[in-house]
């Protein structure tokens, strides 16, 4: 569950959030105000690709295919 805290807002997952939020705004919010998001349990959250890149391992995929 994901706790949004300047308008309360809670959430089952990342995807009620984009949707109720909007992709780019809770992007923005997660990359400049992460103290704002509160996850309250770990099993529903995903890596993020925008905050955990990491480049070498995705270039050497993508090589490879």
């Amino acid at each position: 569950m994901i706790f949004y805290k300047p308008t309360n807002q809670l959430f089952r997952n990342r995807l009620e959030a984009k949707l109720a939020l909007g992709h780019s705004r809770y992007n923005k919010i997660a990359k400049n105000n992460p103290d704002d998001l509160i996850y309250l349990n770990d099993n529903s959250l995903a890596s993020d690709e925008q905050l955990y890149s990491n480049t070498k391992f995705n270039n050497s995929i993508n090589e490879k295919m």
